[in-house]
C-alpha cells in the first residue's frame, strides 16, 4: 500500500517528572504504558500534559490513558484516550499549530490495535481561556510522525492523512493505493480542505505517481486497479478526470475477481441503501465513477 513517510522528531521523558523546553514548532513524545506505570508529565512551551494509566480490572492487559492538559491562565481539560493493549505505545505532540497562537496545542495519537487499524488522532487546541478537544478521526497505520505545518500559507496548520475509504475498495489492503486528504481545524471542527488550490502540487505529485503504476505494463492483478483508483481520485481533485479516465479504461485490470464497491439507486438512509435499491457494477471504470461521486471527488450530477 502507498503511504507517506514523514520525518520524526521524538523525545522521551521519564516517569514522575515534568520538564520544560523552549518554544518549538512541535515536539513529539512516545508514551509507553508498560514503562510508565505511574503518572507521567510532559511540558513544552508552557503547556503541560499529565498522563494517567487506567487499567481495566477485568482485563489487566487493557488500559485507558487519561490526559490532562493545562497551561497558565487556561482552564485544564481532561481527555479520555482510546482503550488499548498495555504494550501498545502512544504518541503525544506539543506545539503551536496556527500563526499567531500564543498557547501551544496538543496532538494525541492512540493506536487501538487490530489488523491494519487504527490510530485515533485528537487535537487539543486553545480557544479563549480554555482547551478544546477536536477529533481528527481514526486512520490506518501509526498516524502522524511530524507536527502539522501550514502548507497553504494561510496561517492554519494542515493535517495530511491518506483517504482510508480506498483501502479494500478496489483491491486487497496490500494492493490498495490511497490518495491524500488534507484537513484543517476550523470553527472547532476537523474540516476536509483538500479541494483548496493551495494543495494542487500535492495532488499533482500523487497523480503522477499513481498514474505510473496504473499504466505500467509489468503491473498486473488488483494492484494495478488500486493504483488506477488513486490516479482517478487525484485527477478528479485537479479537474483532470476525463483524460485520466480514458487512460484508466485502457489500462485497468478487467479480469479480476475483486468485488467492486456497490452504489445505491436512491438516496441512502441512516441505515444505508434501502432493500432492492443496491447497484452492482460489472466494470471497474463504472464502479470508480460511482465511488468518486459518492466520496465527493466528482460532482454527483
Amino acid at each position: 500500500m502507498r503511504i507517506f513517510i514523514l520525518s520524526l522528531t521524538a523525545a522521551l521523558l521519564y516517569a514522575g517528572a515534568a520538564q520544560s523546553a523552549p518554544a518549538v514548532a512541535g515536539k513529539f513524545f512516545k508514551y509507553s504504558p508498560d514503562k510508565n506505570a505511574k503518572p507521567i508529565s510532559y511540558t513544552v512551551d508552557g503547556v503541560s500534559i499529565r498522563v494517567v494509566k487506567q487499567v481495566d480490572r477485568d482485563e489487566p492487559d487493557m488500559f485507558t490513558p487519561m490526559y490532562t492538559i493545562s497551561a497558565k491562565g487556561m482552564k485544564p481539560l481532561t481527555v479520555k484516550g482510546e482503550p488499548t493493549m498495555t504494550h501498545f505505545g502512544h504518541s503525544i505532540a506539543i506545539g503551536r499549530l496556527n500563526k499567531g497562537d500564543k498557547i501551544a496545542s496538543v496532538i494525541l495519537q492512540n493506536y487501538s490495535g487490530g489488523a491494519h487499524c487504527c490510530t485515533s488522532v485528537t487535537a487539543v487546541v486553545p480557544v479563549g481561556g480554555a482547551f478544546q478537544s477536536v477529533s481528527m478521526g481514526g486512520w490506518d497505520g501509526e498516524g502522524l510522525d511530524a507536527f502539522p505545518k501550514d502548507v497553504s500559507g494561510d496561517g492554519v496548520a494542515d493535517f495530511q492523512f491518506l483517504d482510508n475509504s480506498f483501502l479494500y475498495s478496489f483491491a486487497s489492503y496490500a494492493d490498495s493505493w490511497a490518495p491524500p486528504i488534507i484537513m484543517n481545524i476550523l470553527g472547532g471542527k476537523a474540516v476536509d480542505v483538500s479541494t483548496k488550490p493551495a494543495f494542487r502540487k500535492i495532488f499533482e505529485a500523487e497523480m503522477a505517481d499513481a498514474r505510473q503504476q496504473c499504466v505500467a505494463p509489468k503491473q498486473a492483478g488488483s494492484f494495478r486497479n488500486g493504483a488506477c483508483a488513486a490516479y482517478g481520485a487525484s485527477a478528479a481533485r485537479l479537474g483532470k478526470y476525463p483524460a485520466a479516465r480514458a487512460e484508466i479504461v485502457r489500462h485497468h485490470q478487467a479480469n479480476t475477481d475483486w468485488d467492486y464497491p456497490t452504489g445505491c439507486a436512491v438516496a441512502e438512509t441512516a441505515t444505508g441503501c434501502p432493500d432492492g435499491q443496491e447497484v452492482k457494477y460489472t466494470s471497474f471504470p463504472a464502479a470508480l465513477d460511482a465511488f468518486l461521486k459518492q466520496q465527493g471527488y466528482l460532482s454527483a450530477r
